[in-house]
């Protein structure tokens, strides 16, 4: 197997020339395993993840209580940062 640099599927592993994934987006998916973007949507109340984000979330939330405020925190600091000095959005956009 041959690998293709600075690839790598949602499991950590890198492609292979050969892999079958590697030419077909769609065999990347894998809703079995927790991607970090869906673990902090949960955080952040958001509606798109799955069991398998839900159970790593739980998990951190469990080992580090912090998180969750951490998470909103943040989120709260980005809309602040997109705002103008009158106070309107400088950039109008939906926010999770």
């Amino acid at each position: 197997m041959q690998r293709i640099p600075g690839r790598a599927t949602a499991i950590g592993r890198p492609f292979a020339a050969d892999d079958p994934a590697a030419s077909d987006p769609s065999a990347r998916f894998d809703p079995t395993v927790a991607q970090s973007a869906r673990v902090y949507s949960f955080w952040l109340g958001g509606k798109d993840h799955f069991p398998a984000d839900r159970e790593v979330a739980r998990e951190v939330m469990r080992l580090r209580p912090q998180v969750l405020a951490g998470a909103r925190a943040n989120r709260a600091l980005r809309g602040l940062r997109r705002q103008r000095p009158d106070g309107r959005r400088a950039h109008p956009r939906r926010v999770n």
